[in-house]
């Protein structure tokens, strides 16, 4: 299969560079808020600060993002806007994060995935072997008129590291969504939800690991992609059939709980807005 780990034992999707951001317009708006909330990640917490991560282990402030100016006093000066999307890893030093891929876009889009429900291709390709082809096919900006713009990043997040993702938004695409995948299991993945993007400032979001549900979890590193194993079979029989918040790593010949397993959440995301 295309992508997937390397002679490393890491995890490359389909993707092997960033994809260039495509925005639907450039107008400036005035939106109103989305009605619909079905898909708010319930684990919100605010945030005052944020840092952008550079190169891996290298941080600093986000100030400037090309082509957008800020307001002296920081104030917003319309809702069309560029941010940066800085995601942390708070997994433990063995799980690697897959590149995670972003898109904002309206409250008509489908949600990634609901709790209770099976995974959707476009999904489960991602939580089991980090394959992005199919979600970023569905989530493409000039055939999906509920997609804004939509990013990919050519980076793993390293576990104690972050990445910062620009892509911007505006008028009625207030929502973002992110997903990647932990590369040493079976079929977990973190994310956000079609969550709302910040009015001003900045916002922080923490997710914990989900299951995608579509491979049963044996620990086996015959179906594991990410090191120490570097495998791309799949298992389906005994599994769940539908998303749920994943019990972590317990323990196998392969896995060893105390390099892979975690306590949520996961991952935290912060947004920025840099105002026009």
């Amino acid at each position: 299969m295309e992508g997937g780990v390397g002679g490393h034992g890491e995890v490359g999707g389909r993707v092997a560079r960033a994809l260039e951001l495509r925005a639907r317009d450039e107008r400036r708006v005035t939106g109103v808020a989305p009605a619909d909330d079905r898909a708010v990640d319930p684990l919100l917490v605010l945030g005052a600060d944020v840092e952008e991560a550079g190169p891996l282990r290298r941080a600093e402030p986000l100030m400037i993002v090309a082509g957008v100016e800020r307001s002296s006093d920081g104030v917003d000066i319309d809702w069309n806007l560029t941010g940066g999307v800085v995601v942390d890893n708070n997994a433990p030093a063995g799980q690697i994060f897959s590149e995670p891929v972003v898109a904002t876009h309206d409250n008509q889009l489908a949600p990634l995935f609901t709790l209770g429900s099976p995974a959707s291709m476009a999904l489960y390709t991602i939580a089991e072997d980090a394959y992005t082809s199919d979600l970023l096919n569905l989530w493409e900006p000039t055939t999906n008129a509920d997609v804004f713009a939509l990013k990919a990043s050519s980076q793993k997040v390293f576990p104690g590291d972050s990445q910062t993702i620009e892509i911007s938004g505006g008028g009625k695409y207030r929502l973002i969504s992110l997903v990647a995948m932990l590369v040493t299991t079976n079929d977990s993945f973190f994310a956000l939800n079609g969550v709302p993007l910040p009015t001003h400032g900045s916002i922080t979001y923490y997710s914990p690991a989900y299951d995608a549900g579509s491979e049963v979890n044996d620990e086996d590193c015959t179906y594991i992609p990410g090191p120490p194993c570097g495998n791309h079979v799949r298992m389906t029989t005994g599994a769940e059939g539908y998303v749920y918040v994943h019990a972590g790593i317990h323990g196998s010949p392969d896995l060893d709980p105390r390099q892979f397993d975690w306590r949520n959440p996961v991952a935290k995301i912060t947004i920025t807005k840099v105002t026009d």
